[in-house]
């Protein structure tokens, strides 16, 4: 029980640090999206003065009216859902990049074509789609041309319950009233969660369901979450992560583990549901996972095709594919244990370029949407200030982060709590420096983060009541 508490204690201290090091570097380094979507990369800044000094006027400003806002989650939810579809009306539902494939080959295996998962076809390579492959199929056999229409409003009304009562009950388990209403109005400013909300993509889908699953695990819901966390996991494979962050937190607080048992029975049984459609299709096949790990450590760790290379060299040979990974991986490796200094330089503008400003990668994905609706005297303008807005957002979300890992941390707050959204956060870190590198691919973890940076701002609120103060000391 002992080496327990002392590995919980020792893994909240890392998470400060981690979120001490994320302000640090959000206050000094401005991130910069490149709106031609060819180039998905993002750059990084030295923040000029100007920045610099809105920043420490308007971060004060902003906790004062986010003590002074209550927000129910009632009517969060209305105005979230609301502007969701308004954006997805918008959008004009034209389908981009993967989303185009999926709802392309979606509408071919509708019609009996099944190229597209047959060997070196795109779900033989990307199995773990298949998920997203059959709610395409549903979609477009219910509503024609208006499958992506009626996605971006299921989406719109799904993510944003699941995310707004999810973070409400998650919360009420700490019990901090005035934290409830600064998550409220922390997931209003949060404005690429609405942008994301018409892309046929399982990156809210899937963060949206669990927390909605956690938050009725919380609430003693057992079998409910175990199906939520099951369908979270089956839509997007980045769910086990989160999977393993409940797995963590119930091992260290010496929890009975059996429904852990069912989340998983839950998930196969659902895969081997959809998998039975697709006969010809085995997910034991498919990019193995080695390859995306080696393509994280070519160039400067961003996509480069080096799975999609890989794959078409070795003709889908998975063993073969494993084996020049881990060549790949072993050597690189090797280089950075020569030069520690490129080694370090490599990784710190990994996780910089990822963890800065995720959410600028998510307004380049939609960027496509608004380009044909915006005149282009105002496009540079809109570009530039969703960059602004986001950037300091993204600051006073690390203060959050910051303050609620100092009173975790140090301070020994809620030391009987559990810790699944903090592991969650350190498992996506982790994640983001061994996997190639999207910005995008960690904006879910910002999501999760937000209920610990609302119980962070909160903390340093006046208007705390004297049951939240009795808590945190």
């Amino acid at each position: 029980m002992h080496i327990r508490e002392t590995l919980k204690t020792w893994i909240r201290f890392v998470f400060l640090i981690i979120t001490l090091f994320f302000l640090c570097a959000s206050i000094l380094f401005s991130a910069k999206a490149n709106p031609d979507l060819t180039y998905e990369w993002l750059t990084l800044e030295p923040i000029s003065l100007f920045e610099f000094v809105s920043i420490i006027l308007i971060l004060p400003i902003a906790v004062l009216i986010f003590q002074k806002i209550q927000l129910p989650s009632t009517f969060t939810f209305i105005l979230a859902t609301t502007l969701s579809i308004c954006i997805v009306f918008l959008s004009g539902y034209i389908p981009v990049g993967d989303q185009y494939l999926l709802l392309h080959y979606g509408h071919e295996i509708n019609q009996g074509i099944r190229t597209s998962i047959e060997p070196l076809g795109y779900f033989a390579m990307y199995p773990q789609q298949i998920a997203l492959l059959s709610l395409a199929r549903f979609l477009i056999a219910l509503f024609k041309d208006y499958a992506l229409l009626a996605f971006g409003i299921l989406n719109a009304i799904i993510s944003n319950a699941c995310l707004v009562w999810g973070g409400k009950w998650i919360l009420d388990s700490y019990k901090q009233p005035r934290a409830q209403s600064f998550f409220n109005v922390l997931y209003l400013t949060c404005a690429p969660i609405f942008f994301y909300m018409p892309y046929f993509y399982g990156d809210i889908l899937y963060v949206s369901i669990f927390l909605m699953g956690y938050a009725c695990l919380l609430r003693s819901h057992k079998h409910l979450a175990a199906l939520l966390i099951g369908i979270s996991i089956l839509t997007r494979a980045n769910g086990w992560i989160f999977f393993c962050a409940v797995a963590l937190d119930a091992f260290l607080r010496s929890k009975n583990k059996k429904w852990l048992i069912e989340i998983v029975g839950m998930y196969l049984i659902m895969r081997m549901l959809i998998c039975s459609a697709y006969p010809e299709l085995s997910l034991s096949k498919g990019i193995p996972a080695s390859s995306y790990i080696a393509m994280g450590l070519q160039a400067d760790g961003w996509y480069n095709a080096f799975t999609l290379q890989t794959y078409l060299e070795f003709a889908g040979n998975e063993t073969m594919m494993k084996s020049y990974a881990t060549e790949q991986i072993i050597g690189t490796l090797q280089y950075f244990l020569r030069f520690p200094k490129t080694g370090l330089y490599f990784y710190w503008r990994k996780f910089a370029t990822q963890w800065l400003m995720p959410s600028g990668h998510v307004f380049q994905m939609v960027y496509a949407y608004a380009k044909p609706l915006v005149p282009s005297s105002m496009q540079q303008f809109l570009w530039h200030f969703t960059d602004a807005w986001m950037n300091i957002a993204q600051i006073m979300y690390g203060l959050g982060m910051a303050l609620a890992g100092y009173r975790m941390g140090i301070k020994k707050a809620h030391a009987d709590h559990d810790d699944v959204l903090l592991y969650i956060l350190l498992g996506g870190v982790l994640f983001s420096l061994l996997w190639e590198a999207k910005a995008r691919y960690v904006f879910p973890y910002i999501i999760t983060s937000l209920p610990l940076i609302a119980l962070g701002l909160s903390s340093i609120s006046k208007q705390e009541n004297n049951q939240g103060k009795e808590e945190y000391q």
